[in-house]
């Protein structure tokens, strides 16, 4: 298991920022009628690009992922680290 892999398949020359993030939460977030203060949970959620957004929109959230690097984007989300082949 690669646990680097955001450094590697998010790479910012590769794959650098968009609003693409920010259109599909306020898509998702008023197709699903959520509302503000609602809990999500995102399992995998590397560079946070969708958590921030969701946060912005109102949402308590919460990111889940198995690479340490996921903590340096973190920037004010809750992220957490979890590997569950290895506790």
């Amino acid at each position: 298991m690669v646990k680097n892999y955001l450094s590697v398949a998010y790479d910012e020359k590769s794959h650098p920022y968009s609003d693409y993030p920010k259109k599909l939460c306020a898509y998702l977030f008023q197709s699903f009628e959520l509302e503000e203060g609602m809990k999500m949970l995102e399992p995998g959620c590397g560079r946070g690009e969708f958590l921030n957004n969701f946060k912005d929109l109102g949402l308590d959230v919460v990111g889940v992922d198995i690479s340490s690097e996921a903590v340096a984007f973190k920037n004010g989300l809750d992220v957490k680290l979890c590997d569950v082949e290895n506790e």
